[in-house]
């Protein structure tokens, strides 16, 4: 009994000393690094297949699935970076395009982190809890326990430990999500830049001419000059795929979609259930709002979330003045929406004046 009771005791101390060096490192890190905007696009899905051996023999396969953040940074120099996350995340907390900050190490063979708690500390405090919930019982039984004790008596104290620290470590789960402000009506967003890469991909090799596909690609690939290039070899890109001119809204690809509306692209299509108004909303893409309404384009949202997301002071007045006071957007209210946006302040002169 007491060999069982050293060895979770080695267990769960090896787990502390290695969370606190962890902890050291993400702080170290912190201190070290500067802050640069960037944008969030989607979680990448790895698996990982572990092999077990028990004691008959048998092999057997275990796949674990784990969730690496890309989002993309903005140097000094006003260039986009896109960054594939090496560390993973305990929960799925980030919506698709929200805006974050990001931690540039002065070591440019360190990769990049989000700066949230989650990303930061969330790994590294679970295995603080499970190391604590290892150590403080096997440490009890060591020092209360007789050394003749039996597994059988111990058991139910080990039991009842283990009970409670499962409810500790839900409410730990809860304090990790509340950290990051998740948004869970907006959770199936979070793939969404992924799903549109993959989709157009697929529609591109199913264009029907070879012309087209070209120019497809130049569109996917957000080069306006080479478009325009194979549109006046002929190109007909009025029946681009949605999921390309979707992923440019969601990067405010301005000159591209302008030249994409300008031949006649229907505007009225919809992907991921709403039209590319809906989406320039829902992402807070301004300069593609007035893009839209320029062409004549439907939203099928609330005028003064429209208004909020267009950063439209005078508009978002009118609006506010007829507006239902229950309506919602994608399942948030307004003043959670400007929230998401960084638009409160917004929200608030509209209100007050």
């Amino acid at each position: 009994m007491r060999f069982i009771l050293y060895s979770l005791a080695c267990l769960g101390s090896l787990l502390l000393i290695v969370s606190v060096w962890l902890i050291w490192d993400a702080v170290s890190f912190k201190l070290a690094a500067t802050i640069q905007p960037g944008e969030f696009l989607y979680y990448s899905e790895k698996q990982e297949i572990s092999r077990n051996k028990d004691s008959d023999g048998r092999v057997t396969y275990q796949e674990t699935t784990i969730y690496l953040p890309v989002f993309t940074l903005i140097d000094s120099d006003g260039e986009r970076h896109r960054v594939y996350g090496t560390e993973s995340h305990i929960f799925r907390v980030f919506d698709s395009e929200e805006s974050i900050e990001v931690l540039v190490h002065p070591d440019p063979e360190i990769s990049p982190r989000i700066n949230a708690f989650i990303p930061l500390y969330g790994n590294t405090l679970s295995f603080l809890l499970i190391g604590l919930l290892i150590l403080i019982p096997a440490v009890i039984g060591l020092r209360r326990s007789p050394p003749d004790t039996s597994v059988q008596e111990y058991l139910p104290f080990m039991l009842r430990f283990f009970g409670f620290g499962i409810l500790v470590m839900a409410v730990f789960a809860l304090i990790l999500v509340a950290a990051n402000k998740w948004f869970p009506e907006e959770q199936s967003a979070t793939n969404e830049t992924e799903e549109i890469e993959s989709d157009a991909l697929q529609k591109v090799e199913d264009s029907p001419s070879e012309l087209d596909r070209l120019a497809f690609r130049a569109a996917q690939q957000r080069d306006p000059e080479k478009l325009r290039q194979l549109i006046g070899e002929g190109a007909n890109i009025k029946n681009i795929p949605v999921p390309i001119v979707s992923g440019l809204v969601s990067f405010s690809q301005i000159e591209t979609l302008e030249i994409i509306f300008q031949q006649g692209f229907d505007l009225s299509q919809t992907y991921g259930g709403g039209t590319m108004g809906y989406r320039a909303v829902a992402v807070g893409k301004s300069d593609v709002i007035k893009l839209v309404r320029k062409y004549g384009g439907p939203f099928g949202v609330p005028e003064e979330f429209i208004a909020l997301a267009e950063g439209d002071l005078e508009g978002l007045r009118k609006a506010l003045r007829k507006a239902d006071p229950n309506a919602k957007f994608r399942g948030a209210s307004i003043d959670r929406f400007a929230k998401k946006l960084k638009k409160v302040e917004l929200l608030q002169q509209a209100r007050a004046d």
